[in-house]
């Protein structure tokens, strides 16, 4: 079984996960495909368990890393930084909020103020503070943009692998495409899964780092031996 999201697995962890699968099809009367798309699942699981779901629920508001807004009146000054799939992040200015956007600022030459003027050529006297933080600019706290659409994504994709395990296939999460896809091969008599989780930050979030994919192999055996004890047990006493 191969499982790609940028690391290697211990051999002697695979090997106790394989013999795991090899007993469980000799006990169960099963295919040898079935017990490792098992196998997959306690897999997938694992991986779930390790990875954590993004606490921070609103981006957090920074000042535009690009200083011209300090010199360009039309530029926002303030807004959030936004992570993309395989991308740098990207920085998306929160605008019409009073002190720029749809206004022009500028300063009084008669008495110093800060001064907006407003597409329709009205000026008003700028309420806001040009050296107050984002917190007391009205609209700013409250914009959209600070909303994390696609949290928890990460932690998801591993329950909707684990779905596709048993006809394989690619997953979707909230209009992304393709964030991963499980591939069956031979499962009649020489079977191969492949698991694929195209998440770029993943390795940075799972906890364990590279060693995660040996500890949810470990888990997986672990878990699928108990249940074959079990199931041997429940065998020999209604026989």
């Amino acid at each position: 079984m191969a499982a790609t999201i940028g690391i290697e697995f211990d051999q002697k962890a695979a090997s106790a996960l394989m013999k795991a699968v090899h007993r469980d099809a000799k006990h169960t009367g099963g295919t040898l495909g079935k017990s490792l798309g098992w196998a997959g699942k306690n897999i997938c699981s694992s991986l779930g368990a390790l990875t954590p779901k993004g606490k921070q629920k609103l981006r957090k508001v920074i000042t535009n890393p690009d200083e011209r807004w300090k010199r360009d009146n039309r530029m926002a000054r303030f807004g959030v930084m936004r992570l993309l799939q395989d991308k740098p992040a990207k920085f998306l200015p929160i605008k019409g909020t009073g002190e720029y956007g749809a206004k022009i600022r500028f300063k009084s030459k008669t008495t110093g103020e800060m001064l907006t003027r407003t597409p329709d050529g009205k000026v008003h006297r700028l309420a806001i503070e040009i050296g107050k933080g984002p917190d007391k600019v009205p609209g700013i706290m409250q914009s959209k943009k600070r909303i994390i659409g696609k949290r928890g994504m990460a932690k998801r994709s591993w329950k909707l692998l684990q779905m596709r395990m048993g006809h394989g296939g690619y997953i979707v999460y909230e209009g992304v495409p393709n964030i991963g896809d499980v591939t069956l091969r031979n499962m009649t008599t020489d079977p191969t899964i492949t698991i694929i989780n195209r998440i770029s930050y993943m390795m940075k979030i799972i906890k364990g780092g590279s060693g995660a994919l040996n500890s949810a192999m470990v888990s997986a055996e672990k878990g699928m031996v108990y249940q074959i004890e079990n199931n041997i047990r429940k065998i020999m006493k209604t026989t």
